[in-house]
């Protein structure tokens, strides 16, 4: 619940206005705030000092504040993906002595959502559970695990789900330990049973998975995996006890509690090793529910080439994809035009990635029926130029189970046009 706060009123850098604290952890204080000149809330998060209680706390504290800014620079490296709800903004203010970070501001939380509907119908955990895994593919690739996914950290900002607090979970729990501060410890719900065994290697990348099964667990029941007190908890996640999420919800498919087992290591004690599998394995589980059916593809090369491949796309989606059309070769620094052609003209929403980073516009042609990617590299590169595209539904879903990958080659060219013409 929504308080004043010890900073509500207060302007921060001359440009936030803090409104009221609307959440505290044993790090943190968490404001509602508003962007003076954008006019556009945010969230703020401010480093709390106020935890010290001897002059020994102080170097300590300091550790703990190189730890958090580190993490937040790992991930601030990265491109923005649109499941992370990125850090826009770090400064201190009061002569130096409140440290801050800012990103935008996600009212609802995963626990909001479940609580008010009881548990959520299959498609829509389905959904939300290939956003979360989606997004850490994304970052385990880079090597930045979260580290303390649960139902808090799991937010929507307009209706999109987005993941919070990355690896600051994780310092928060050892500042706790470390400072001796009473009160803060959380049930470990979510977190893996390897870690509470202290074993001498645990993979944080396997642990954010089992937290993403308990997740789905969470979504499909309305209840948490685990329930009681501290160490009824702890005993019962030690000794495999669990009840079966059907008992809650009978409507849950095998296939789909069997994959939420299997995630939280009760199966053979063994969950999953990556995103990537991890997400194999759930569309292969929900393909019941919300399946994507197979789609013979036309892509089409210079006019000259056709290959055709099967994809995979949105069952109950009333769009249909008619062809591609892509050069094989273009000229570096010069625009490579890919044509997407539907069956009609309709407004979608394109999500382009490329590797290497090179620069894009997209037109769409309702009259014609087709949606043109248009992309240069920079003057002087050559290779291959890899194009990733999705195509995202009114839903919140995606078209394609994965981006469409088209590779063109980036060449020097004379007198050739690299564009297609319909």
């Amino acid at each position: 619940m929504a308080k004043e706060g010890l900073f509500a009123g207060k302007e921060f850098s001359g440009k936030y206005i803090l409104e009221e604290e609307v959440a505290t952890s044993p790090l943190f204080y968490v404001y509602r705030a508003k962007h003076k000149f954008l006019e556009k809330p945010v969230a703020i998060k401010i480093f709390r000092v106020d935890i010290i209680k001897s002059p020994h706390d102080i170097p300590i504290l300091k550790e703990i504040a190189s730890e958090v800014i580190e993490e937040i620079r790992r991930l601030g490296a990265l491109e923005p993906h649109p499941n992370i709800n990125w850090i826009t903004d770090v400064d201190k203010e009061l002569g130096g002595k409140v440290l801050y970070f800012v990103m935008d501001f996600a009212p609802e939380d995963l626990e909001d959502v479940v609580r008010r509907r009881g548990h959520l119908e299959l498609s829509r955990a389905f959904r939300l559970t290939e956003s979360i895994l989606r997004a850490l593919s994304y970052t385990h690739a880079h090597g930045i695990t979260h580290k303390n996914l649960k139902p808090s950290n799991v937010r929507f900002k307009e209706g999109n789900l987005v993941l919070t607090d990355f690896g600051l979970g994780y310092i928060a729990q050892k500042a706790i330990r470390r400072l001796k501060l009473s009160g803060f410890l959380e049930p470990p719900i979510y977190v893996s049973p390897r870690i509470l065994k202290g074993e001498d290697y645990v993979s944080f990348v396997e642990a954010d998975l089992y937290s993403v099964a308990g997740l789905l667990y969470f979504m499909v029941t309305g209840h948490e995996p685990y329930e009681g007190d501290f160490a009824k908890i702890h005993a019962d996640k030690l000794a495999g006890r669990i009840i079966p999420p059907s008992q809650y919800n009978p409507d849950i498919p095998e296939d789909v509690e069997r994959f939420i087992l299997k995630g939280l290591e009760i199966l053979d004690g063994k969950g999953f090793e990556s995103a990537d599998e991890m997400l194999e394995a759930l569309y292969e589980a929900f393909k019941t529910v919300y399946a994507y059916k197979p789609h013979t593809l036309m892509e089409i090369r210079d006019e000259k080439k056709k290959i055709q491949r099967e994809i995979f796309v949105k069952e109950d989606s009333n769009i249909n994809l008619l062809e591609v059309h892509a050069p094989s070769i273009i000229n570096s620094s010069s625009p490579g035009s890919i044509v997407f052609k539907f069956d009609r003209g309709m407004n979608l929403e394109f999500d382009v990635k490329t590797l290497p980073e090179a620069s894009y516009e997209i037109i769409n042609s309702q009259s014609r029926k087709t949606y043109s990617v248009i992309v240069r590299t920079e003057p002087g590169y050559y290779g291959t130029l890899e194009v990733r595209v999705q195509i995202k539904l009114p839903d919140g879903s995606t078209y394609f189970r994965e981006p469409l990958n088209i590779p063109m080659l980036v060449m020097p060219l004379q007198g050739q046009t690299s564009g297609v013409e319909f």
